[in-house]
């Protein structure tokens, strides 16, 4: 039995898992509860994705020895393949209870909390797996995407640092350090890393995708689209997802940069259906949102609303206001600029309206009729708390303003837990801002899922627009509609009107809007780049160059010239 066993795992060894799978198995006909040949015969069949027939196996090698480490790992990894991360965090807890000096056991929980977003588990578990090895790199560098995630850019480039001192042949950290540089606007420190990077890799792609970055930002295309195309991605073995689509993606950019609009739109295209494909991305639903807009289009009619018991907010509470409008329609242009007036704060991006819906729906029932005062106090004092949380500047001002685009399906219930809200709704050209959703990337989520595809990124307008046409016709909101085209061509006179609806004056100091982005170095949405230089013009009517293939003017007509596009 130990001959057979040997020559089942020589030829596992080699690569031949048919072999090995046949051998493995005349030895359980004869003994059916070895867990040796159970786990390694669990692994064949991972390799092979027959993902259930694994579980089986090693599920039943725990049923016969449960102090057996190697089938709780092995269960674990493989959950957290599948996206099933509860159940991976249940067997690697359990691993860890058989041996809890494993550091690559608290590692695998770090990424399983990364994924669920429960960062704060996620670092606990990254840094225990450094105390038991000092020299685990690979969790310096996780921690450095945490770091990341919490707007420590720093340390978070310290991190990566530190990963790669450990093993400089570790090429994600490389990845990592150049991208967070990049978006950082370090362009020093950046050709320092690539040159670090380079002087490992060679030619690597990923030292060529920065090195063509470094090309793009000085405006050299033909020479960027020249060294990406010598790349041969499919001769180097663990290009992640994320890096195959960002390649893809600087082809686009490039091109698009070029008047190349077919050839862009190829890249773009490459990119997204990278992303749609992402294992990651597995766990998204784009049907979960549109189903909500659905929804909320069902409810908020006339004869609903006229069922709502009235409520007050109290007038010690701040007024709420709330900059929407469909992602890429300059929202983050109009962050910028308003963030730089002395008496206003943003919060930017953050998941507060998610959190106090949830409270919503648990203590109403999703209920908007009769709303008890006790609860509503609890969720409006939910919201300041977060709001007090996650603000930059803790000195008082006048004004905080939350922004999140796709708060603009929730409007209806902002307006209905905030009465005295003020929402401002940031407008694009239809076809300049559904173009510009699927040629930029995002941080994947059930929403940005649309984004994949031109058609999936049309809909997503068409009902985004009706659902705001109809907050508009039913609901008495306090709203200010801004145009994208009219900032870029005139600040003054266009940010004027809206500093009125705030009750501010103009201060000379929004001219200079891009200063305070260069400063924040945030670098959470697609728009990082364009925010940080002088206000131009090439984004408008981008659409006309790609509309030839594309046709979704046709498409948008509706709202073309319901926003007088026309």
């Amino acid at each position: 039995m130990r001959d057979l066993f040997k020559i089942a795992l020589e030829f596992q060894n080699k690569g031949d898992l048919i072999k090995a799978k046949n051998v493995y198995n005349k030895i359980l006909r004869t003994s059916d509860k070895n867990n040796y040949v159970l786990i390694n015969l669990a692994l064949i069949e991972k390799k092979l994705e027959k993902y259930s027939k694994a579980i089986n196996l090693l599920q039943k090698s725990i049923q016969i020895n449960p102090n057996i480490i190697e089938a709780h790992i092995n269960l674990g990894n493989i959950f957290q393949l599948l996206n099933n991360h509860n159940e991976a965090i249940d067997y690697y807890k359990n691993a860890l209870n058989i041996n809890k000096n494993f550091e690559g056991i608290y590692f695998n929980l770090g990424n399983s909390y990364m994924s669920l977003e429960k960062f704060t588990e996620a670092a606990t578990n990254y840094k225990k797996s450094k105390e038991i090895n000092p020299k685990f790199y690979r969790s310096f560098n996780n921690l450095g995407l945490l770091e990341r995630i919490n707007e420590n850019y720093e340390f978070a480039v310290d991190n990566y640092k530190k990963s790669i001192s450990i093993n400089p042949n570790y090429i994600h950290a490389h990845y990592n350090l150049m991208e967070i540089l990049e978006k950082m606007h370090e362009h020093d420190r950046l050709k320092l890393s690539i040159n670090e990077a380079k002087s490992i890799f060679g030619d690597h792609p990923i030292v060529l995708m920065f090195q063509s970055l470094i090309l793009i930002n000085s405006k050299k295309f033909d020479e960027a689209i020249s060294l990406l195309k010598s790349v041969k991605l499919q001769s180097y073995k663990g290009i992640t997802y994320e890096q195959k689509a960002r390649y893809y993606e600087l082809l686009g950019k490039s091109y698009d940069q070029k008047n190349k609009a077919k050839m862009a739109f190829k890249y773009f295209n490459l990119a997204n259906k990278i992303d749609f494909n992402h294992p990651e991305n597995k766990k998204f639903d784009k049907n979960n949102t549109l189903k909500q807009i659905r929804i909320n289009r069902k409810y908020f009619n006339k004869k609903n609303i006229k069922t709502w018991k009235k409520i007050t907010q109290k007038s010690n509470q701040p007024k709420n206001y709330f900059l929407i409008g469909f992602p890429r329609s300059g929202t983050t242009l109009l962050d910028t600029i308003l963030r730089t007036h002395s008496q206003i704060d943003l919060i930017e991006d953050k998941p507060i309206v998610p959190e106090i819906k949830i409270l919503f729906n648990k203590k109403m029932k999703g209920q908007y009729e009769q709303i008890n005062k006790n609860d509503l106090e609890k969720i409006q004092n939910l919201y300041y708390d977060r709001i007090n949380y996650y603000k930059e500047n803790k000195s008082s001002k006048k004004i905080i303003i939350d922004k999140m685009p796709n708060n603009s399906i929730e409007v209806g219930f902002l307006h209905r837990i905030f009465p005295r809200s003020k929402f401002i709704f940031s407008l694009r050209h239809p076809c300049d801002c559904v173009l510009s959703c699927f040629i930029n990337r995002f941080k994947m989520n059930d929403a940005m899922l649309n984004f994949t595809t031109i058609q999936d990124s049309v809909n997503f307008y068409n009902q985004i627009m009706s659902l705001w046409k109809l907050y508009k016709s039913n609901l008495p909101i306090d709203y200010f509609e801004i145009k994208y085209e009219n900032l870029v061509l005139d600040l003054k006179k266009n940010i004027t009107p809206l500093l009125g609806f705030l009750e501010l004056d103009w201060e000379d100091s929004l001219f200079d809007f891009n200063k305070t982005a260069l400063l924040r170095k945030k670098i959470n949405t697609p728009s990082y780049n364009q925010v940080t230089k002088p206000l131009y013009k090439q984004a408008i009517n981008r659409w006309q160059r790609y509309d030839k293939f594309l046709k979704i003017e046709k498409k948008l007509l509706k709202w073309i010239n319901e926003f007088e596009y026309n």
